[in-house]
């Protein structure tokens, strides 16, 4: 069920269950769709960006020495990858559980770039059709996607 993924916090990239942070559940508490964003973008982070990772292993300090600036600038400019990523990758859940760009509007430091390619891939209705028991999901560029239900 597709809801399940927002209800239980599932990446709709690798299908894991994503660590639950409470600054980000009571930061978030009124809009379920942003904290479910919220808490895949640090998942994305931590479990899909290999660099991100090797900053922080055993040679970290080594790793970060030649690139690595303020911590705060670079952990917003990997989120800004990340958000797009979860959209390019993830937009067919996305889609299907209600997640609009606006709800990534929501999130802190979201850029003009990332909002472009949140309204080009997340603009979705999804539709019940309940004589057949299948939900298309309809986009504005006349992509269509057809899930047959259980």
């Amino acid at each position: 069920m597709p809801k399940d993924y927002v209800n239980q916090n599932i990446c709709p990239i690798c299908s894991r269950k994503v660590e639950e942070s409470d600054y980000l559940n009571e930061l978030f508490s009124e809009e379920p769709e942003v904290n479910y964003i919220a808490h895949l973008v640090t998942h994305y982070r931590h479990n899909h960006i290999e660099s991100w990772n090797r900053c922080w292993g055993r040679h970290g300090s080594r790793y970060r020495r030649n690139w690595f600036g303020d911590y705060d600038e670079e952990k917003a400019k990997v989120n800004e990858r990340a958000k797009r990523q979860i959209i390019r990758k993830g937009k067919v859940i996305l889609n299907q559980v209600g997640i609009l760009p606006e709800h990534f509007a929501r999130l802190q430091n979201t850029e003009p770039k990332t909002m472009e390619v949140a309204r080009k891939y997340l603009t979705g209705v999804k539709v019940q059709d309940t004589l057949s028991g299948s939900t298309t999901v309809e986009f504005d560029s006349a992509q269509e996607l057809t899930d047959k239900a259980a």
